[in-house]
């Protein structure tokens, strides 16, 4: 599924348009619509019409306060959509 929303092309490319249509219209919503909606919406301001969006949503969205921490594993895709953060890596051993 992540790859075919990066692999849109041709009669499907559209269905990035048609999501993020569909999100700025519920992105006054409260709860996990809302965020969601959100998510789509930021993202297309930056990385208009990209077909990453639709991938970017496939995600799990997790917004952090002033002075909490997130750990993520190695390996596992993240992203920041805004704020200022610190990444700590471990050295690599390859």
């Amino acid at each position: 599924m992540f790859l075919d929303a990066l692999s849109l092309a041709g009669a499907r490319a559209h269905l990035i348009d048609v999501t993020v249509a569909a999100a700025m219209r519920h992105a006054s919503d409260p709860g996990p619509v809302g965020d969601f909606a959100r998510t789509a919406v930021e993202l297309d301001e930056v990385f208009p019409g990209d077909r990453a969006i639709l991938a970017g949503l496939l995600m799990n969205r997790v917004v952090l306060q002033p002075g909490e921490a997130l750990y993520v594993p190695a390996g596992h895709m993240h992203a920041h959509l805004r704020g200022t953060g610190i990444e700590v890596m471990g050295v690599r051993t390859t």
